[in-house]
């Protein structure tokens, strides 16, 4: 018998021979816990035993707080939870029959040919038993040769017959146009130029990307082409400069913003200025197609791309 059984077996008899064990040695494995942490990973039957005498005793939950990677934690919950429910006596099983019927046939046509159960090897008989976990799509099944399958329960599955696929006519498929979109920027960033190359790419020509913010013109247009931006080279989209403060609600008047598809608030170190551009935006956009409903640039607008006008607030140096 290995160690580890042997140890929670004794455990175990201890415990039952001394009730009152429980709660002591609850306690020092609490006290345990809270001194050395992690290292009570390697005590795993003693942990165990400890649970279920907390259990017993009417404890609630325990959570152990050890120092390991968020990421690696979540991956063994993960692992633990895939290997209880296939291993288990809960849910599906893995199950392996002899079925003759299936003799001659292709593993990728016996995937198909369980309603009830997913196929997941064979036992090839030609090879004293090997057990072949995911064979080829070719592999064809011999004489005496049994399948592994993943099933609910022992007589709960069994093959049924090639499901039959009517092959009908490939639909036609036509892209939708695309039509020129007006987008804003609101703010500068040190990689705007990687931005405007990503709109370049996926806008349909004769669109245009007003840029709205402090730097000077003939400023941001050198440190555009520093960047490596061939702003004369630009096809699909038309740079529109606009100097001013995205704060100062009378410098945001001086822009249609009721007439872009898109605008994105691209945040300093100060996020909170962002959030009063977007609500100054906003609050600009209502009171314009508010007070003119039949204003043709927001009927459009709003059919055009069923309000699409979608807000981004970008922060950091990553898009």
């Amino acid at each position: 018998m290995p160690l580890k059984k042997r140890i929670a077996y004794r455990i175990d008899v201890y415990f039952s021979i001394y009730p009152y064990a429980k709660t002591l040695a609850l306690l020092l494995a609490t006290m345990y816990l809270i001194g050395f942490g992690g290292l009570t990973l390697y005590a795993g039957p003693l942990l165990k035993q400890l649970a279920i005498a907390n259990k017993s005793l009417g404890g609630g939950t325990i959570v152990i707080l050890v120092e390991r990677e968020k990421e690696e934690m979540e991956i063994d919950i993960a692992k633990q939870f895939i290997w209880e429910d296939i291993l288990g006596f809960e849910n599906a099983e893995f199950y392996i029959r002899r079925l003759p019927q299936l003799d001659g046939m292709r593993f990728i046509d016996v995937l198909i040919s369980f309603p009830d159960a997913v196929p997941c090897g064979v036992i090839d008989a030609s090879k004293h038993g090997k057990v072949i976990l995911n064979p080829s799509d070719d592999y064809v099944l011999k004489e005496d040769d049994e399948v592994l399958v993943l099933a609910e329960d022992d007589d709960s599955y069994a093959p049924g017959p090639m499901p039959k696929v009517s092959v009908g006519v490939c639909p036609s498929r036509s892209n939708p146009p695309k039509f020129p979109e007006r987008v804003l920027f609101c703010g500068w960033r040190r990689d705007i130029h990687d931005m405007i190359m990503v709109l370049e790419d996926w806008l349909p020509p004769g669109s245009e990307l007003w840029m709205f913010n402090d730097v000077p013109v003939k400023e941001r247009q050198k440190k555009l082409i520093d960047a490596g931006l061939d702003i004369l080279g630009l096809v699909h989209i038309k740079l529109v400069h606009r100097e001013g403060n995205a704060v100062i609600r009378r410098h945001l008047e001086n822009l249609p913003v009721e007439t872009f598809d898109s605008i994105l608030i691209l945040a300093d170190e100060s996020l909170e200025h962002s959030i009063v551009t977007l609500l100054l935006i906003r609050d600009i956009q209502g009171m314009r197609c508010a007070s003119d409903p039949q204003n043709s640039t927001c009927m459009t607008r709003k059919s055009y791309a069923s309000t699409r006008s979608c807000f981004e607030v970008v922060k950091g140096e990553r898009l």
